[in-house]
């Protein structure tokens, strides 16, 4: 009896199954290396385009955001004047 066998390259089993858990992997390691730069880049800073009660303070270091916060929210209340009248006519107004 003979056997007859023929070898043919169209059929690929390892190769189909390499591509399906490969792909995937890179898309993972490449969203991973991403995030950690990203956290990296902004380590000790505010997210960029954040907003603290009006006052953009994105990607600014701790320190300058309290002292923005502190010159932002402190003008509108520097700027004010305050003028108190007695009932016996006498005007107190505020010195800032």
């Amino acid at each position: 009896m003979a056997v007859l066998a023929e070898r043919t390259d169209t059929y690929r089993s390892s190769g189909f199954r390499r591509r399906y858990v490969l792909v995937p992997l890179l898309l993972m390691s490449a969203l991973a290396v991403a995030a950690l730069g990203t956290d990296a880049a902004l380590a000790g800073r505010a997210l960029p385009r954040l907003t603290v009660a009006g006052i953009e303070v994105g990607t600014l270091p701790a320190s300058d955001v309290r002292a923005r916060l502190d010159l932002e929210i402190a003008r509108p209340w520097a700027a004010a004047r305050v003028e108190v009248r007695g009932p016996d006519g006498l005007t107190w107004t505020t010195t800032n």
